[in-house]
Formats: C-alpha cells, structure tokens, sequence
C-alpha cells in the first residue's frame, strides 16, 4: 500500500510517485534476468538493477522542489553498473518512502562532483541561476532533474537499434521511464532539455519522432584551444502549445568535446540564447 502523503503535492508529483510506489515490489529481478537470457546479454552487456530486489531508478533529483521553467532536465542513455552501488543497496533495506528519498536527495547525500559538477555548469549557465561550488549539491537537487532513456544500468551499451525500439514499445522498465519523461517535460516543464551524449540524441530522436525539432550540428571553435571544434544542436519539444528548448552535445569533459569549463560556458550561453529565443 503506497505511504505517500502528498495530497499538497502537484498532480504530475502524484503520479510519479504513484508510479513508483506501484512498480516498488514487482519482480524486477526476475524480468531483468529473463531480458538478460532473451538478449543474450552477459559481461559488461548485462543489465542490471541498483540491487536484485530493486526496482529502476525512474529519475534523480527532488521532483518535489522543482518550479516550473526554472530548471534543467538532463537525459542520458543509461547508469553505469557498479558493484560498489549494488552492495551498498543490498544493505539498505529500503521501503517505498527511503527508496523515493534516496533518488530525491542522491546529490545531497551522496555528491559525486566528477560527474554532476559539469552539468550544473552547463545548466547553470543556460537557465541564469549561479551555482557557487559549495552550493552545487544543492543546485543539483533542486534545480536539475537527470533521467535515462534506459532504466537499466550496464557496464557498457550496444543493443541493436531494432532490439532497443522494441524495448522502448514493449518493456515495462522502458515505458515506465517513458511516462516519467513525458510527465516531467510536458508538465513539469523544464526550462531546457540536455542530451547528454550521441547514443542518448540518436535514443531521444527515435523515441519524440514528429514532436522533435532538432537541428543539425552546429560546428564552432573552442574559446580555449585554438584549432579545436566543437558541436551541439539545437532545437525544441512540441508538447501541446509549448515548445521546450532542447540542447544536444557529445559527452562532456572528453579531449575533443566540450572539455574545459570555459568550453562548457561557451555551450551554456548557447543555451541560454535559445532559451531566450523560444520565449520571446
């Protein structure tokens, strides 16, 4: 029986956690083990689960905090697998409500800079709002929402795109964190969309279809290494009468993309210009 109060939260809140609380004691080890023998994925293919008895995780950030136009959606394929994260769940014994905190309040609690610090950066940047770096965790929190297209994390990720395109029509997993996304940018209403990576941008074109607009790339120098190039695109989501920016980029702080943080400013004040451009 669900445990959430939250008859004072927004309607789209509600239904998040519905939808957490109601998939919280189906049998997802036993499904993610059958997808594993059906696709013949084992090694670093295999698709995990934050622990065996564990639901996915359908986002992180605090979905309670977040005000409308005021924060940045980040979507990127899927989690990595690490054994240290399944032990430490195993451990934790969790309920509906510590399970639905613990996503809440990961970057509070559990900060990872290496990872995150370059999203608030560039999401930072994009919507107007400093991040000074002893309040990231925070900014992350509160102002950030990350999401898969994936909600199984693996070691590495080469499914076939017919194989994926039927798991996104056919999987629980997958159409669960479907519905989350669409909840969270047609309701919720992020002031941008971050793709994060080229197997994220190609996942999310897939999965939009006609309600993407989503330009070419767009090739410019670096502001901090003469001769480097750099690329995103750009454009937006139709979702009913608005039009939600969406930024698209190779994956962060690697040699050839957006590496230093003045490279990530540059791609923040980028997307700031469009956010800016779809609103007026």
């Amino acid at each position: 029986m669900p445990l959430y109060d939250g008859a004072m939260a927004a309607p789209w809140v509600r239904e998040l956690r519905r939808l957490h609380d109601e998939n919280f004691h189906w049998d997802w080890k036993g499904h993610v083990g059958s997808l594993n023998r059906e696709l013949g994925l084992d090694g670093p293919n295999e698709l995990g689960l934050p622990a065996p008895e564990l639901p996915p995780p359908w986002f992180v950030g605090d979905v309670e905090s977040l005000q409308a136009h005021e924060w940045a959606l980040v979507v990127s394929l899927n989690q990595a697998r690490r054994e240290e994260d399944e032990e430490y769940h195993r451990g934790q014994h969790h309920t509906e409500q510590t399970y639905w905190d613990y996503w809440r309040r990961l970057n509070l609690d559990h900060w990872n800079p290496r990872f995150y610090r370059p999203f608030v950066r560039l999401a930072s940047q994009a919507i107007g709002v400093a991040a000074e770096r002893e309040a990231e965790p925070q900014f992350a929190t509160t102002r950030m929402m990350f999401i898969e297209l994936c909600p199984y994390s693996s070691r590495a990720f080469e499914l076939p795109d017919e194989v994926l395109h039927r798991l996104v029509t056919e999987d629980r997993g997958f159409r669960i964190a479907e519905r989350v996304r669409h909840i969270l940018i047609g309701v919720a209403r992020p002031a941008v969309v971050l793709v994060n990576g080229v197997p994220a941008i190609e996942a999310f074109e897939r999965s939009h279809g006609d309600q993407l607009e989503l330009g070419n790339r767009l090739g410019y120098p670096s502001c901090n290494r003469a001769g480097k190039t750099l690329w995103h695109r750009e454009g937006h989501l139709n979702t009913g009468k608005l039009r939600v920016p969406v930024v698209a980029f190779p994956f962060l702080r690697k040699p050839h993309t957006h590496n230093a943080y003045s490279e990530i400013d540059q791609l923040g004040a980028m997307a700031r210009q469009l956010i800016q451009t779809l609103g007026s």
